[in-house]
C-alpha cells in the first residue's frame, strides 16, 4: 500500500473471536510466558509481519517505562492477551504514524474481534523505531478493551498517520 495512503473507508468486519483462548489473572510471568508461546516461546522473539515489518516480541509491550513494572495484568489485557498477540501477528490494519516533533515513527497495529454476547474487542498495540532506521520495531504497548466502535474509529486517520497495510475483506 502506498505509504502516502490516508483513510480510505471503514476496517474490514470484525473477526469471529469467540474460539480464541481467554485467559484468567494469573501472575505477570506466567502470562507473559503465555504470550510468547504465540510466537515461539522464550523472553524475546523476532517476528516479520505479513507486511515485512520486522518486530522484536518482548516485555517491552507489558512493562511501564518509566518504572520497568509489569502492565500486563492492568484493565483487560489478562483476558484477551491470545487476541493480542492475533493482533500483531494478523492486524486489520496497521498505520504508520510519524511526529514531526519526535525523532521516531511507530506502527499502530489494529484488530477488532466479535468475542460473542454483542461485545466488539479492539486490540491495539504500538512499536517504535527511530526515524529511518532499517532495524526492528520495538514494542512500546499492547491493549485490549471491549468499547464502543467510535473509540476505534478515533484512532485511524489522524493527521501524520499514513495507512501501510490492511487485511484483505473475506
Amino acid at each position: 500500500m502506498d505509504g502516502a495512503t490516508r483513510m480510505d473507508g471503514a476496517m474490514p468486519e470484525p473477526r469471529n473471536g469467540s474460539g480464541i483462548e481467554r485467559l484468567h489473572d494469573a501472575a505477570p510471568e506466567t502470562l507473559f510466558r503465555r504470550f510468547m508461546r504465540e510466537f515461539g516461546g522464550g523472553g524475546q522473539q523476532e517476528f516479520t509481519t505479513s507486511a515485512g515489518h520486522p518486530l522484536l516480541i518482548d516485555q517491552s509491550l507489558f512493562r511501564q517505562r518509566r518504572r520497568n513494572a509489569w502492565k500486563i495484568q492492568k484493565g483487560e489485557r489478562a483476558e484477551w492477551l491470545v487476541h493480542l498477540a492475533e493482533n500483531i501477528k494478523a492486524p486489520d490494519e496497521i498505520w504508520l504514524l510519524g511526529d514531526s516533533q519526535s525523532s521516531l515513527d511507530n506502527l499502530c497495529f489494529l484488530s477488532r474481534f466479535d468475542v460473542g454476547r454483542r461485545q466488539l474487542l479492539g486490540c491495539v498495540a504500538v512499536f517504535e523505531r527511530e526515524r529511518g532506521q532499517l532495524r526492528s520495531w520495538t514494542g512500546v504497548t499492547s491493549y485490549a478493551a471491549t468499547r464502543k466502535q467510535s473509540y476505534w474509529e478515533g484512532l485511524r486517520g489522524r493527521r501524520g498517520q499514513s495507512l501501510v497495510y490492511r487485511r484483505d475483506r473475506e
